[in-house]
């Protein structure tokens, strides 16, 4: 065989192995864009969840922050791949989202107050109040339909200025964005009731376009959740 043969067939070949292996690489590199909140509201836990049960996929993830509802909107419009986390439900609302079903993480609903006669039992147990929530936030939306007062607001300044006015009762939000915020805005009167609400399960959802990811992300996140990693990851102790 000539050399030039030789080279011909060893381009060929090389070509060959390249377009199997490309479409693999390519794969793999893929970007998932995923719509969330603010990332720092829940200390970023949930993002570095999901950063690292993608990256096992051998799929890179980039996050892109919107306010609550503007969030499920243009994931559901499938805009984005999906949505960081919500809780279990939100497909009735935003069809075109599916629901990874391993909760990841956990969440503890709080009412906020200044009075201190108000006793907390579960949500029926504020249903008498004045009550505000943030806007989009889909559990507290479902749970208090049918309520007379209650009242969203944009942000948690205007929640929190409310409150101090004495237009709400309570202020329903997660317990460390809550905090968070009662420290930044110095509001030593505003307490956070105990016990919680309810603790709230979140679970991550992907645009339908990308079902076929689900079953590998389910196994994914409960191999981290049986290794410890997703433990690790939400008390900061992860590598």
């Amino acid at each position: 065989m000539s050399i030039v043969n030789r080279i011909f067939r060893f381009g060929l070949a090389f070509c060959l192995v390249s377009w199997l292996v490309l479409p693999s690489i390519r794969a793999q590199a893929q970007d998932i864009a995923i719509a969330t909140v603010d990332t720092g509201q829940l200390a970023g836990i949930p993002e570095k969840v999901l950063t690292e049960a993608y990256g096992r996929l051998g799929l890179s993830v980039s996050f892109t922050e919107f306010s609550l509802n503007k969030s499920l909107e243009v994931a559901n419009a499938g805009d984005y791949d999906g949505e960081t986390g919500r809780v279990a439900g939100v497909e009735s609302k935003y069809p075109n989202l599916l629901m990874v079903p391993v909760s990841f993480y956990s969440l503890d609903a709080v009412a906020l107050a200044t009075r201190k006669d108000i006793q907390v039992d579960g949500w029926e147990s504020l249903a008498g109040y004045r009550v505000g929530y943030i806007a989009g936030g889909q559990l507290v939306e479902r749970e208090t339909k049918g309520w007379e007062r209650v009242t969203t607001v944009q942000g948690m300044s205007q929640g929190l200025k409310l409150l101090l006015k004495g237009k709400f009762d309570v202020f329903i939000d997660e317990r460390r964005h809550a905090s968070r915020e009662i420290a930044f805005f110095g509001v030593d009167s505003v307490k956070i009731l105990e016990p919680p609400i309810v603790e709230i399960p979140l679970y991550h959802y992907v645009h339908k376009k990308n079902a076929k990811l689900i079953p590998r992300l389910t196994k994914v996140l409960q191999d981290m959740e049986a290794e410890g990693v997703i433990d690790k990851i939400a008390a900061g102790k992860a590598e």
